[in-house]
């Protein structure tokens, strides 16, 4: 198995101090699009007339009441966002950094924004939301950082709730999402969360078939997908009806693919598009398998991307789907290079666009 990257997904911003959150990255406190102050106009002083004393009246004492302790969360600020389609790529380097790339970039293409941070620690998931916050996991906690992040920044928030965060991701109300592999569950935080905040609703329990937990990826039905690594692999779909609400949730999958051992060989990565059309990532034997939407059970997948042949090479966090349902690969290997192809129905399909030039990419993440 190569190194575990997440990656379904990065900058994205993870809680912003700019207008993010969504794959929110990029932003920081004093981004742009705050608004300007407005200075008050001094009112004309006026004559003071003489009030009558009014006799005064005990006052009640009111009872005490307790102030409920409010869950931390990054203040949002107003600015702009980064248009749908833009590709956030981790760049695992000393320092680590992310780039981010415009929509339908292709060849030699120009970052529209990079930065820089310090981590001393393999980087194993990353996902971007709406506002162009990025999100990273690290040894310390899930870091994030608001659109428009530059230079060599600072997180704008630091989750350090969970402790074994693996997968990343956002779900359709821009929550951020996570796979506790340690603890068998995944947990849904607001977006914007930071410190000890703790999660709003969790999917754990027997009934899940929850087994190790690599990956999260959502449908456009907003179904829940989780890529379980132990053996045996597995894939396991949730309805959105039987996640909803709050608390812990004990709900059992709709549908579970275990496939073969080379369909599902050292499952890492996990991406999923709005038709409900399955990619897995197999570090075992460097392939990507593509299942068909509504697939159930042991079933063969639909097709497979061999990377020795097209030239990618698979760690955890390194496929992912944008909005057109295009999936993208990003290939740590030595062609440091992003792959985009058309929704995969062929096991001989080539990629449409390739970013080139991009450095040692590690993840990737998407704006929704």
């Amino acid at each position: 198995m190569s190194r575990l990257l997440n990656v379904p997904g990065f900058l994205f911003s993870l809680f912003c101090c700019g207008a993010v959150c969504c794959g929110a990255v990029l932003a920081s406190c004093s981004g742009p699009g705050g608004n300007a102050g407005v200075v008050p106009q001094r009112s004309p002083t006026a004559t003071p007339t003489a009030t009558p004393t009014a006799t005064p009246t005990a006052t009640p004492t009111a009872t005490p009441t307790a102030t409920p302790t409010a869950t931390p969360t990054a203040t949002p600020t107003s600015g702009p966002a980064p248009a749908s389609g833009t590709t956030y790529v981790f760049n695992d380097t000393s320092p680590s950094g992310i780039e981010a790339f415009a929509p339908n970039a292709n060849g030699a293409a120009t970052p529209v924004s990079s930065f820089t941070f310090s981590s001393s620690s393999y980087i194993p998931g990353i996902t971007v939301d709406a506002t162009g916050r990025v999100y990273v996991v690290t040894s310390g906690g899930i870091i994030s950082f608001a659109y428009g992040a530059t230079g060599s920044a600072t997180p704008s928030t630091t989750l350090t709730t969970v402790t074994a965060g693996w997968g990343l991701a956002i779900d359709p109300s821009d929550n951020l999402v996570v796979t506790d592999y340690s603890h068998n569950l995944v947990d849904f935080f607001a977006p914007g969360a930071n410190g000890s905040a703790a999660p709003f609703k969790q999917i754990s329990g027997s009934s899940t078939q929850i087994n190790y937990p690599y990956q999260a990826a959502f449908d456009g039905s907003d179904n829940l997908y989780v890529l379980n690594a132990n053996s045996p692999s597995s894939i396991t779909e949730y309805s959105a009806a039987s996640i909803a609400g709050s608390g812990t949730i004990d709900a059992a999958p709709i549908a579970t693919i275990t496939s073969s051992s080379s369909a599902l060989d050292g499952p890492e990565g996990l991406a999923v598009d709005s038709t409900g059309r399955i990619y897995v990532g197999n570090s075992g034997n460097n392939t990507i398998s593509v299942f068909a939407p509504g697939s159930n059970g042991n079933v063969a997948p639909a097709a497979t991307l061999s990377g020795n042949s097209i030239g990618f090479s698979i760690n955890q966090a390194t496929i992912a789907v944008d909005s057109s349902n295009d999936f993208y690969v990003a290939s740590s290997d030595s062609s440091n290079a992003v792959y985009v192809f058309a929704p995969v129905t062929s096991s001989a399909q080539t990629p449409i666009r390739t970013i080139t030039g991009v450095t040692y990419p590690g993840g990737i993440g998407i704006v929704p």
